[in-house]
């Protein structure tokens, strides 16, 4: 028994195949390097949307601005994707692209799963179950069908040709398609172009670049007054006004009123800038005035602080004038706070610049001055005293290419390239020697090794002249010819022809090739000949 060439052929690619397949999709539950996870939700908006599939590779270290998954004890150990905006004290600090707050739990490097691998979009939402062991399982059962189906219709065929000799009716011919020895080197070909191709890509694009990160940095605002009432007064409980209470005019005769802002960032970052507040007072009618509470003032840091007064008898004698005015007596008016900050510094290695002016209205008339009822604060903000403000700047993050609705980062297209390159250049070299192996010296090799179990050689033809002679134009359809009528197929070699026949009912079939194959030979002195034909039929 012998070991085929097309068998040793698909046994070598399903190797190459399973071995591909172990190294790009093999589980941790198998010992491999993958895990996959589904997107759900909306917090990796607008690169990531629920049903996406993201594959990630575990790694020896992990670095700001890389997309990892973690699992998140507070969670039930749940994984979750997000960006790492920060590492500090053996902590990871995450925050989901579409967030405006840093995720509460900071996972320690045992708890990493691996960072972004692979993404294929809405591939999730149809393979909900196949993922994880289930997607190599099924990788690998194919592969190792592939081979045995190889094998199987290998041994099939060395089963059959071994049986041809005892039995009565001689082997099929082989038939159905055949794997032509060229098709292994030009397959192998394409796959080295394709390779070569994404090589081309990946090389000629850095490894990073930059992108805008929503919310890599907070600014706060948090607003406060107070002030000092008569000691004999009783309706405060104390001689000190504090924030959230109303300011009773005819016992306050000034407060101070405080903004206190603060930047905050897991990102590394640097920053200044300036303060400055004031106060604008307005009335129904459309009159407004402005005030300087204080004047501009630089600050470098995270933190700043504005402070400034107000003169309640000095603003109750101009809006009594104003008042008079307009022909209204005690009139409401809007006294609102404006902050002024103007930040700038680096943030993630990037300039930042940025304004940030929150509003605190509060209502006033004769008697007092009191928060506004209902006053708004803009989104995210906490109350009227607290407002905050997301910022977005730019990190620097892994170069991604686009192939179709396959996203792949640019080191990870790198190394399938060199990983996949190297896989068909050695199938080009196995498929070029398997066919210059396959390639048949002539046309009686070719026969010899195809169809040698079924021909039987004689020394002449039948001196017996068939009624009928039947050429055929290829050995294959002499060998069908045989395997219908239960015949071997005789030979005849003279003078460099090579005469195939094979005679049932009285008609015999031929096949000629060799020196002068247009013009058969006459039946010689075959007695012999006729005596061993008669023999083998």
């Amino acid at each position: 028994m012998t070991f085929r060439v097309g068998q040793l052929v698909t046994a070598l690619v399903s190797l190459v195949l399973l071995g591909a397949g172990w190294f790009f999709l093999a589980p941790t539950q198998l010992g491999g390097s993958n895990a996959y996870v589904q997107i759900y939700g909306t917090s990796m908006q607008p690169n990531y949307h629920a049903g996406d599939l993201v594959v990630v590779r575990a790694a020896s270290s992990y670095h700001v601005g890389e997309i990892v998954a973690y699992r998140n004890a507070s969670l039930g150990n749940h994984a979750v994707l997000h960006r790492i905006i920060r590492i500090q004290g053996g902590r990871y600090f995450f925050k989901g692209d579409n967030n405006n707050f840093v995720d509460s739990y900071q996972p320690t490097s045992s708890q990493l799963i691996g960072a972004e691998w692979l993404h294929v979009p809405g591939v999730g939402r149809y393979l909900v179950w196949l993922r994880g062991t289930h997607l190599f399982l099924v990788v690998g059962l194919g592969a190792l069908v592939a081979l045995l189906l190889g094998a199987g219709v290998g041994g099939s065929r060395m089963r059959r040709h071994g049986q041809a000799r005892t039995a009565t009716r001689p082997p099929a011919a082989p038939s159905g398609p055949r794997l032509s020895p060229g098709a292994l080197p030009v397959g192998a070909a394409a796959l080295l172009l394709a390779f070569a191709g994404l090589a081309a890509l990946s090389y000629t694009r850095p490894l990073t670049t930059q992108a805008v990160a929503p919310g890599l940095y907070t600014q706060t605002g948090r607003f406060s007054y107070d002030a000092q009432a008569p000691a004999g007064a009783r309706v405060y409980g104390s001689t000190t006004v504090t924030t959230g209470q109303p300011i009773f005019l005819r016992l306050v005769h000034s407060a101070s009123f405080h903004f206190a802002y603060t930047l905050s960032s897991t990102a590394a970052h640097g920053v200044g800038g300036t303060i400055a507040l004031d106060a604008s007072v307005a009335g129904s009618n459309g009159w407004k005035r402005t005030f300087h509470l204080a004047a501009p003032a630089g600050f470098s840091g995270d933190h700043a602080t504005a402070t400034g007064s107000i003169d309640f008898p000095s603003l109750s004698r101009l809006l009594q004038r104003v008042d008079a005015l307009s022909n209204v007596n005690g009139g409401t008016y809007t006294l609102t706070l404006l902050p002024k900050v103007k930040m700038h510094g680096v943030i993630a290695g990037s300039s930042v610049t940025d304004a940030f002016a929150p509003q605190l209205p509060l209502m006033l008339d004769p008697n007092q001055l009191q928060l506004q009822p209902g006053g708004t604060a803009g989104p995210g903000a906490a109350s009227t005293l607290t407002q905050t403000a997301s910022g977005s700047g730019t990190v620097t993050v892994a170069n991604r290419l686009a192939l179709l609705k396959l996203k792949l980062s640019v080191p990870l297209a790198r190394r399938i390239s060199l990983f996949g390159g190297a896989a068909a250049l050695l199938l080009l070299l196995v498929g070029t020697l398997v066919g210059l192996r396959s390639r048949p010296a002539d046309e009686q090799t070719r026969i010899a090794r195809r169809y040698g179990d079924l021909i039987v050689p004689v020394e002449g033809l039948p001196l017996e002249q068939p009624a009928n002679v039947v050429r055929t134009s290829s050995i294959d359809g002499l060998a069908r010819i045989a395997d219908q009528a239960g015949r071997m197929i005789m030979r005849v070699e003279h003078a460099g022809l090579h005469t195939y026949f094979v005679e049932d009912g009285g008609v015999r079939y031929t096949y000629e090739h060799g020196v002068g194959a247009e013009h058969p030979p006459e039946p010689g002195d075959a007695e012999t000949g006729a005596l061993r034909l008669a023999r083998g039929a």
